[in-house]
């Protein structure tokens, strides 16, 4: 197909698109050429030659950081499960010990309260 060719099918495909729709298409088409242009920008930058010693080294230091990302990911999940596994013991020294301590201490108050008043009541009455 000639350039001229694919302009003619890309008109007819725009004339069937609604009007609605046209602004959006306009505003995809210029952010697939942006990219575009940066893609290509990116891949003459990637065909600059390199002298032998320095593929060695960039394959080494790829493999080298590789290396360093599963070593840092593993220690990021380690210190996740023990985090986890150390709110977890909160949630049950909380839960266990603590509430009830506190629930008797004031469920005794509070009943100590409520018991003086009702024999004050009975009392005062006599």
């Amino acid at each position: 197909m000639s350039s001229g060719d694919e302009f003619g099918s890309w008109e007819s495909v725009g004339q069937n698109i609604p009007r609605s729709l046209r602004p959006e298409l306009a505003d995809v088409l210029d952010d697939m050429e942006r990219e575009a242009e940066l893609l290509d920008a990116y891949d003459e930058d990637e065909e600059l030659p390199l002298n032998e010693g320095e593929e060695e080294e960039e394959e080494y230091s790829d493999y080298e950081s590789d290396l360093m990302d599963d070593y840092y990911e593993g220690q990021l999940l380690d210190a996740q499960k023990q985090w986890e596994e150390s709110l977890d013991q909160l949630n049950k020294v909380l839960n266990w010990i603590l509430l009830p301590l506190v629930g008797k201490f004031l469920g005794r108050r509070v009943a100590k309260t409520i018991w003086k008043r009702v024999m004050e009541y009975c009392w005062s009455g006599f």
